[in-house]
């Protein structure tokens, strides 16, 4: 009985420390060039975390590696500017029927405070329109 209620408390823990802040779903698969993702979320904890970014796409993109333009706002208006690569090389997504997912961690050791949080992402070197983007889901682990 004790190791059950041990085994479920760790659960708890580490279930807590870890979590969905916000989703995007593209209309139509389709990333319109040019287009600003706003991901909004709250952190309602102060501490160090990752921010990972998991991508859903309809499986077999023909897409080059993608670099993609993030800024940061944070709660005292304040903002971090980064680039990342987002790379559809088959090794890297996990794929299931049509679709395919990845995880990219876009900042790591990222002092959150209290408050509300802006993050716009943007492909940089894209010249059309991006066909075959289904979701962005934002992690804190």
């Amino acid at each position: 009985m004790k190791n059950v209620i041990y085994i479920l408390f760790v659960i708890i823990v580490f279930s807590s420390c870890t979590g969905e802040l916000v989703s995007y779903e593209f209309e139509s698969y389709n990333w319109k060039k040019n287009t600003l993702v706003d991901l909004n979320f709250n952190s309602e904890d102060e501490g160090i975390h990752d921010l990972v970014l998991d991508v859903r796409s309809i499986y077999g993109l023909n897409h080059p590696n993608l670099i993609l333009d993030f800024n940061l706002t944070k709660p005292d208006g304040r903002t971090l500017s980064f680039s990342k690569e987002l790379s559809f090389d088959t090794d890297k997504l996990d794929c299931s029927g049509d679709f395919c997912d990845q995880s990219l961690t876009i900042l790591t050791n990222l002092h959150l405070v209290k408050g509300s949080y802006l993050l716009n992402v943007k492909p940089v070197n894209s010249v059309k329109d991006l066909y075959g983007f289904m979701e962005f889901r934002l992690i804190q682990k």
